[in-house]
C-alpha cells in the first residue's frame, strides 16, 4: 500500500504528485477560477470606453491619451493656451478604438 501524506495530500501517493511539494497545490476549481480571472482581463484590454470618464478608469487608455498628447506636440500641430474671456471654446471628442495588428492582435 502507498505511503500517504496528509498535509498535501488525502487521497494520492507523494510520488503522483507533479511539482515541486512545498508549494501549495491548486484545486480544479483554483484553476478555473484563475482562467476566468485571465478571461476577464483579456476582454476589458479590448473594451472600447464610450466616455472620457471611461477611459480614465483603465491605465491602458490613460497611456494611449498621453502617447496621442505627446504626438500632438512633437509635431507642432496645436498649442496648448489659457482661455481668453468672452470666448467660445471648441469642444473636443476622443474616440476610443482598440487598433488590431496584421495577425489580429492588439
Amino acid at each position: 500500500m502507498p505511503h500517504h501524506n496528509s498535509k498535501w495530500t488525502k487521497d494520492h501517493p507523494m510520488n503522483n504528485i507533479i511539482g515541486q511539494l512545498y508549494r501549495p497545490v491548486s484545486t480544479q476549481l483554483q484553476l478555473h477560477e484563475q482562467a476566468l480571472f485571465c478571461y476577464y482581463d483579456a476582454f476589458l484590454t479590448s473594451v472600447e470606453p464610450k466616455t472620457y470618464k471611461e477611459a480614465l478608469t483603465q491605465s491602458c487608455w490613460i497611456e494611449a491619451i498621453q502617447e496621442e498628447l505627446n504626438e500632438f506636440e512633437r509635431l507642432e500641430v496645436w498649442e496648448l493656451i489659457p482661455r481668453p474671456d468672452q470666448v467660445m471654446v471648441i469642444t473636443l471628442k476622443w474616440i476610443y478604438k482598440v487598433k488590431l495588428d496584421e495577425l489580429g492582435g492588439i
